[in-house]
């Protein structure tokens, strides 16, 4: 078999190979000079074979290259990426080993680098971070050799994502940031025994108001029972047995109050008020009565707790 043709592509990085006057194959400029191609040369099938190898050897080398132009990537990123494409395993093992000795891939390096990166600037804590450094490969010996991290500074970090955080929270109450803001550094990846110390601390400096919000049950002169809310609760039940605050109470007086709950915040006494609603006479009557109290001393429970 001879060559009869080199044609350059319009990139002229490449060319079109010709032999006995049919097209066979498209190679780079650089294999074509490696490997000494040119016009009437006589080539072999183990010749054409070893080119085209060294072809698709680089094509995924710089397929691994345009990856890794973007950012950088663990081992394991870059070698399921490329087998993903479709590339033989041969030939990613060995475009990973020219990227590592090009020093274009390093685990170390990359674990390093995502650490400072996740801790600075997504405001991650250690076990997020190992935990996703887990996921992209990186070995245990390398996560434990880079990652050194102490309690305080783990803390002193969690501290300030909460101070930032918890202004989103002004309308909730003290029970209700405790859950979101425990979540929200949970979700983070901050350790059990920081995020339990941060709310502790950042809880214990807010400054609670005296204005408190009450649900409540009337029994009317009829028996049947009135659900509702309010910010004073005296002066509401005496707005009830004048005929003013009600249209059903009106017609059912007089009232007297039976039950009521505390709240921090006007919206948990509306959605308590809501739930108490739904309640069969029966339910209602045993909450009244004291049988299930625990539920609301069970919604007390994390305050009591802090």
């Amino acid at each position: 078999m001879k060559i009869t043709d080199i044609i350059s592509q319009k990139r002229n990085e490449r060319v079109n190979i010709y032999i006995d006057g049919k097209f066979a194959f498209g190679l780079s400029n650089e294999l074509r000079y490696k490997y000494d191609l040119y016009m009437d040369k006589i080539v072999t099938h183990e010749f054409i074979e070893d080119v085209l190898k060294a072809e698709e050897q680089n094509k995924v080398i710089n397929s691994a290259l345009s990856i890794l132009s973007y950012r950088q990537r663990s081992i394991n990123e870059i070698y399921t990426k490329l087998i993903s494409k479709g590339y033989e395993e041969e030939y990613v093992l060995n475009a990973i080993e020219y990227c590592k000795d090009k020093k274009y891939l390093d685990d170390r390096m990359y674990t390093e680098s995502f650490i400072k990166e996740k801790t600075n600037l997504n405001k991650y804590g250690p076990v997020k971070i190992r935990y996703d450094l887990i996921r992209k490969g990186i070995s245990k010996d390398i996560i434990d050799e880079v990652f050194d991290i102490d309690f305080n500074e783990e803390y002193s970090r969690a501290y300030e994502l909460a101070q930032k955080k918890i202004k989103s929270y002004k309308n909730n109450d003290r029970n209700a940031i405790y859950r979101k803001l425990g979540g929200f550094l949970q979700r983070k990846g901050y350790s059990y025994d920081v995020v339990v110390k941060v709310l502790r601390e950042i809880l214990g400096e807010l400054e609670w108001g005296d204005n408190l919000y009450y649900t409540y049950m009337l029994k009317c002169s009829d028996a049947s029972l009135y659900t509702g809310y309010t910010d004073d609760i005296e002066k509401r039940l005496n707005k009830h047995n004048k005929g003013i605050a009600s249209k059903y109470t009106r017609s059912r007086l007089p009232v007297e109050l039976v039950y009521y709950e505390e709240f921090s915040t006007k919206s948990e006494a509306m959605k308590r008020e809501a739930a108490i609603k739904i309640l069969s006479r029966d339910e209602k009557l045993k909450m009244i009565n004291g049988v299930i109290w625990w539920a609301y001393l069970w919604r007390k429970l994390p305050k009591i707790l802090l």
